[in-house]
């Protein structure tokens, strides 16, 4: 029983001890221990001589862009060429030829010069062109865009206008109108031996044609000629034995420039051919 009191006593001494120190109880050991050397920091600064840097060359960008304050013309690319049949027409729209920085495409004009095509643009550069039904070949345009500060450029359109080919004759066409007879009478006042005709259909007698002769097959002083003619006006003389007359039974006549007259005959279409 004692040995076992003492044994408590002890336990409950060691373990209060423990808990309870004083300032002077705690002793730094620093024999052992040094602090390190702090790092040296080294600054380059160039000398006089050595180039310096551009620091605001190297920061400015390569690639540069309009300036917003200051206009820019216009830009017009290539026209593609047009193709027309004469006295056709077609549109082309050229806005996606067209670009501008600073004005919108309401402010732009369009203008241009042709000789044969006629152009108008419609108000939204949509133009509107008709190759003309009397002539054909090439033709270059100039066409001009403008921007609110008159600043232009300028594309060249060709336009191009084909002949429209004939249409195939016919191939069963009317057959010319048959000529009618006409016929020519001269009532001779007294005996005659021979009367004949010339004018414009037979060159006037002339070589290598000959005058037409009439005939009195009834001796009744009346000579007479069936010529088939065309349709159309002619000019005539008779000619009696040698003797230029003009007909002196036909009033339709005109001065001959020779002091006498030609007899005028017009002659209809044929009334077998209407």
């Amino acid at each position: 029983m004692r040995r076992l009191l003492l044994l408590s006593v002890w336990f409950v001494l060691v373990a209060c001890g423990g808990q309870t120190s004083s300032e002077d109880d705690v002793i730094a050991d620093t024999g052992g221990y040094s602090i390190p050397d702090a790092p040296t920091i080294e600054v380059y600064v160039p000398s006089d001589s050595e180039p310096q840097m551009d620091v605001a060359a190297d920061a400015s960008p390569d690639t540069t862009w309009p300036d917003i304050d200051s206009n820019t013309p216009p830009k017009f690319g290539p026209l593609n060429p047009v193709t027309l049949e004469m006295g056709s027409s077609t549109e082309l729209d050229v806005n996606p030829f067209i670009e501008d920085f600073h004005d919108p495409d309401e402010d732009l004009t369009l203008s241009w010069s042709s000789l044969h095509v006629a152009i108008e643009d419609s108000g939204d550069h949509i133009l509107y062109i008709v190759a003309p039904v009397d002539w054909h070949g090439p033709e270059s345009i100039e066409i001009t865009v403008t921007d609110s500060e008159g600043s232009t450029a300028m594309s060249v359109l060709q336009v191009i206008v084909e002949d429209v080919a004939a249409p195939d004759p016919d191939p069963d066409p009317d057959p010319d109108p048959e000529d009618c007879d006409t016929l020519f009478t001269y009532d001779a006042e007294s005996s005659v031996e021979m009367v004949q005709l010339a004018g414009t259909f037979n060159n006037w007698g002339q070589s290598p044609d000959a005058p037409d002769d009439l005939v009195d097959d009834d001796d009744d002083g009346v000579w007479e000629l069936a010529l088939p003619l065309a349709q159309g006006q002619y000019k005539y003389k008779f000619i009696v034995d040698d003797t230029w007359t003009h007909d002196p039974g036909n009033l339709e006549k005109e001065d001959d420039g020779y002091g006498g007259f030609n007899s005028l005959r017009a002659v209809p279409q044929c009334p077998a051919n209407p």
